[in-house]
């Protein structure tokens, strides 16, 4: 992580909190590295295979991964939570 985006995280984190943290970390990661390939179409569809938040943790893992992106298991986690509260809305 560049020195920037980590000075961006504790920033954040300080000013909101853990959990304001992760959904601003998610938020960024998923404009950065995933909607150049695709929209909210995955996360919105119907059908949609992932079913719940431990599905979502895999999927994001798998792309992450697939896309060469070594993301540490709080990005993994921090891009699973803003999808799962912005799309999903898992119990």
């Amino acid at each position: 992580m560049s020195r920037y985006k980590y000075s961006l995280l504790i920033f954040s984190w300080g000013l909101f909190g853990p959990a304001q943290a992760d959904l601003t970390t998610g938020q960024h990661l998923v404009a950065t590295h995933c909607t150049g390939c695709h929209d909210a179409q995955p996360y919105t569809n119907p059908n949609r295979r992932v079913q719940d938040i431990k599905a979502l943790k895999e999927q994001v893992k798998m792309c992450a991964r697939a896309n060469g992106l070594k993301w540490t298991s709080d990005a993994i986690d921090a891009v699973a939570t803003y999808l799962d509260q912005t799309y999903y809305h898992f119990p």
